[in-house]
């Protein structure tokens, strides 16, 4: 079972920047893998569900302390493991690089040149791969993927790194912008409870898949 502070209720926290695991439709409610398996553990403890939505991982994992949360979704960051234990990964998702129409780079070692700034968001799996992989660029960090995005193109930033899926939706939104094909990192997506509640992951396992 998983141990809840709100009895009968399950707290989903989300991470509504990345769209690979979660989106919020018209009329607000959330689809994506994330959304559907935090509505099968809610049901298999017959449980009200209840969605705390987050702008960014980071946050998320600051908020594991607060107890504003039972469950949440995240890539599976060691760096994150002080707070945070995980299940079995349930989705891999790409981090790769969007970037203006028209220039010549293909993959993450064409930017990886003195005088290069990329746009990342703080506390993101990706931003340590991605610091991990440059020698010359530089990174700059923004608080959420959206300001990232926006950083990148007010900054005039050469790149923004991010998740494919949601790259691709805020790529939509924009003329003349390219998505790199190539990616530099996969990313283990994975349920995560306060460490406290570590023994609680056998269920979610247990429960997590259809």
């Amino acid at each position: 079972m998983i141990r809840t502070s709100q009895p009968g209720t399950l707290r989903a926290a989300v991470n509504i920047a990345n769209s690979a695991l979660v989106q919020a439709d018209p009329n607000g409610a959330f689809k994506g893998p994330s959304a559907d398996i935090a509505r099968r553990l809610a049901a298999h403890l017959a449980f009200d569900l209840r969605f705390v939505v987050y702008q960014s991982a980071a946050q998320i994992y600051a908020a594991a302390r607060r107890d504003e949360w039972d469950v949440a979704f995240l890539a599976s960051d060691p760096q994150r493991r002080d707070r945070l234990a995980f299940s079995m990964p349930y989705l891999t998702v790409q981090a790769t690089l969007l970037t203006r129409a028209g220039r010549p780079e293909a993959s993450l070692p064409d930017f990886d040149r003195a005088g290069v700034r990329i746009a990342a968001t703080r506390g993101a799996a990706y931003e340590q791969i991605l610091k991990s992989l440059l020698q010359s660029a530089e990174v700059i960090v923004f608080d959420t993927p959206a300001a990232s995005f926006r950083g990148f193109l007010d900054a005039r930033l050469d790149a923004v790194a991010g998740i494919r899926q949601s790259l691709e939706a805020t790529a939509s939104s924009e003329i003349g912008l390219q998505l790199l094909q190539e990616g530099f990192g996969s990313i283990e997506q994975c349920v995560a409870v306060p460490i406290d509640r570590a023994t609680d992951l056998p269920w979610i396992e247990r429960h997590m898949a259809v």
